[in-house]
């Protein structure tokens, strides 16, 4: 991934709020711009629902629902799980063995399976923020018929003032967060096979949200990756988390196909996307790699350094990725330029 930036200036987290305020998606040729006024409320428990506005057949990139869950799961009594092999804990709410037959799923352009966000599918869950002392959340996570027991613990502060939270498989230690406002999810990430996954959300340093995958292997928990971007298709994919402005319109380099406890990296097909035309509301566009330096060099000034903002009516086909953050794109007056990355202006 690429090097950040050290600086963060108000503009631009004003900026990363419109980002995360609306969504990224595309229109086929023939569908006419949408001159309808847009809403720039944020609202951290809604994603916007982006859809094509005429054609029902159209591959819609972002379809999401609200996320669904029980945010009092985590008390400070643990849970009192059933003693059988498929027990689910209390707060699982609606989610009965990962069913999702009543979410929406996301489509993306390039694959063929809906994905869906590990919130909404979860099987369990706890939020660290809600424990006063520790959490257990009970299952079976390998099929063996024995009921494990991963715990959270709120394990305060340590010398520097930093929040610690630890979890523990069956009593043994396998990881640990600094200054959490995370939560851990048991999640079906494979129907096909007979065990249950572990992913755990951290808001990261500078508010990266990352979702790491964990697998019982015997008696330990094993960390299979750090940077899944907590998408999965429930029958082994596993979008990868990127700083890519690409995954601002929902095209990726690659995915992680999951199988026997391990991660595969597989390649995706650029070639089948470059005639569909892409808008990406608020993103920034420059004709120019120089102008992220400019940017700095002129007060933050994204104008003074020759960036703009794109708005949905701002129609553009995609080229290729340029480097680790950006993607090369063309727009419908035939400029060719750069879609950034939001990785350049934060820290």
């Amino acid at each position: 991934m690429g090097k950040k930036r050290k600086n963060k200036v108000i503009q631009v987290m004003v900026t990363i709020l419109l980002f995360m305020s609306t969504g990224c998606s595309y229109q086929n040729q023939e569908l006419e711009r949408n001159d309808q006024g847009l809403s720039l409320n944020a609202n951290e428990e809604n994603v916007e629902e982006m859809r094509s506005e005429e054609n029902a057949t159209a591959e819609a990139i972002v379809v999401t629902t609200e996320a669904q869950g029980n945010d009092n799961l985590c008390e400070e009594e643990s849970l009192n799980a059933e003693d059988t092999t498929s027990a689910v804990g209390e707060g699982a709410g609606e989610y009965i063995e990962s069913d999702t037959s009543a979410q929406t799923g996301i489509e993306f352009t390039q694959f063929d399976t809906e994905f869906y966000r590990v919130e909404d599918v979860a099987i369990d869950y706890c939020k660290f923020e809600n424990i006063k002392d520790y959490q257990d959340l009970k299952y079976d996570l390998d099929g063996d018929g024995q009921i494990d027991v991963i715990t959270m613990k709120n394990c305060g502060m340590d010398r520097n003032g930093d929040a610690v939270c630890k979890l523990y498989l069956d009593g043994e230690e396998f990881f640990q967060f600094y200054d959490p406002g995370e939560a851990v999810y048991l999640v079906d990430v494979d129907k096909k096979d007979n065990s249950i996954e572990l992913i755990t959300f951290d808001e990261g340093p500078s508010d990266d949200p990352t979702y790491r995958l964990f697998a019982k292997e015997g008696s330990e928990m094993v960390e299979l990756s750090g940077d899944i971007a907590g998408l999965i298709d429930q029958n082994g994919k596993l979008i990868a988390d990127t700083y890519n402005a690409g995954a601002y319109i929902g095209v990726y380099e690659f995915y992680y196909e999951f199988e026997d406890n391990m991660l595969k990296i597989c390649d995706l097909d650029l070639s089948g996307i470059k005639d569909v035309l892409y808008y990406c509301e608020y993103g920034l566009f420059t004709t120019d790699m120089k102008s992220v330096e400019e940017y700095f060099n002129n007060g933050y000034d994204f104008e003074k350094a020759g960036i703009i903002y794109l708005s949905k009516d701002d129609k553009f086909n995609f080229i290729g990725f340029e480097n680790d953050l950006d993607i090369k794109i063309q727009l419908q007056d035939g400029t060719i330029g750069y879609l950034l990355s939001m990785a350049h202006f934060v820290d």
